[in-house]
């Protein structure tokens, strides 16, 4: 299971109880064992070389190295934001991909924010982690 959140930091219980104030994190099935993937204030980004609405988010400083580059996608039509894993290449290297209305750089009227290591003004807000299994 992942759970993912850009905007904030969060927690989530586990055995090891590691995933706390991060950005995102995996947790065992059916051993609940967590592993934190990246924390917010190492995030970079970087556009799509062929669609610059793309934006993916990169995080550092995981459990033993561990990195997470989240894909945001654009979905209009996304009443919930969906997370999917979708690789691990190399070891300890995740990719996932966020699909959410929230992700398409026009969807809600941009808002002055405190930009996250140069993320700025895109319009990224879930109000809790997401959740994948």
């Amino acid at each position: 299971w992942y759970y993912y959140n850009p905007c904030t930091n969060f927690s989530v219980p586990g055995v090891n109880n590691l995933c706390r104030d991060i950005a995102a994190c995996q947790v065992g099935q059916p051993n609940p064992i967590d592993f934190p993937l990246g924390v917010q204030n190492t995030v970079t980004y970087r556009t799509s070389s062929t669609d610059e609405d793309v934006v993916t988010l990169l995080y550092t400083e995981g459990y033993h190295d561990r990195q997470v580059a989240v894909t945001l996608h654009c979905n209009q039509s996304a009443t919930t934001p969906t997370l999917t894993f979708d690789k691990e290449d190399p070891e300890h290297y995740y990719f996932l991909s966020l699909y959410s209305k929230d992700a398409c750089p026009k969807a809600a009227e941009l808002k002055e924010v405190t930009p996250l290591n140069n993320i700025g003004r895109r319009n990224i807000r879930p109000s809790r982690p997401i959740l994948r299994n």
